[in-house]
């Protein structure tokens, strides 16, 4: 990888310093897409699913695309899902809908598990996502149910893995993506992040300095590495695990 420096000026939770491996999952949600086939990324938290999409979704020219952000949580409904979407597309004729002419709108669904699960074991939302995905097409609530057809649309998505309480989604829902494992960073790419940041953030002060803020990252993910090893969590004492 080449060397990174942050534009001057960023704020420190918008930096996104590109690794071996978010290069290569951004490559696969680009070539996934060039093939209107919609992505599902999967993954621990901290493990930058959701960064890696928005930046490779931003990446693609602003004339050709645009993004739309949707974060499902347990209180998410359908009709929350449907309100979102209708409030992001136009009529383009009759009654077929889209983004503006020429573009695509990319859709990312972060949490995608995260909805409930109601009495007779289905998730509303992923409902009418599965239905929307299959049909590109979603009735109008209320009234005479007409058809707003939708073009132009891909979807992709994030989650964390079923269990330890999170839900476990339809199989009929994750058969419609191409599902990428997404693994929290080696050691070395951590310590790499974080030393392009400190790199740059440092480069007004003497040498010494510089030397000495070099030692951080290495010095802070043995700290957390003996926080993990040494203090696990337990329902009375929960420790949540991140860089």
């Amino acid at each position: 990888m080449e060397p990174f420096a942050p534009p001057p000026g960023l704020d420190f939770n918008k930096i996104f310093v590109p690794t071996i491996d978010t290069t290569r999952y951004s490559y696969l949600v680009k070539q996934f897409l060039s093939m209107s086939q919609p992505v599902l990324f999967i993954g621990e938290s901290g493990t930058a699913k959701s960064v890696t999409m928005q930046n490779t979704l931003e990446s693609f020219p602003s004339d050709l695309s645009v993004i739309l952000n949707i974060n499902y949580s347990s209180r998410t409904s359908s009709l929350d899902f449907q309100r979102t979407m209708e409030d992001n597309i136009s009529k383009r004729t009759g009654r077929i809908f889209g983004p503006d002419q020429g573009k695509k709108l990319r859709i990312f669904i972060d949490d995608l598990s995260m909805p409930k699960i109601d009495l007779y074991g289905t998730q509303q939302p992923l409902a009418l996502l599965k239905f929307l995905m299959e049909r590109m097409f979603m009735y109008e609530r209320g009234g005479d149910l007409d058809k707003i057809i939708i073009q132009d649309c891909q979807f992709v998505s994030g989650m964390q893995p079923p269990g330890a309480g999170r839900n476990t989604i339809d199989p009929r829902v994750v058969s419609l993506y191409a599902c990428v494992g997404i693994t929290f960073p080696a050691g070395d790419t951590v310590e790499r992040i974080y030393s392009s940041i400190l790199k740059n953030s440092f480069l007004g002060f003497e040498n010494a300095v510089q030397e000495c803020s070099l030692q951080l990252p290495q010095v802070t993910m043995s700290l957390h590495q003996a926080v993990l090893d040494n203090l696990p969590p337990t329902p009375t004492k929960p420790c949540l695990p991140c860089f």
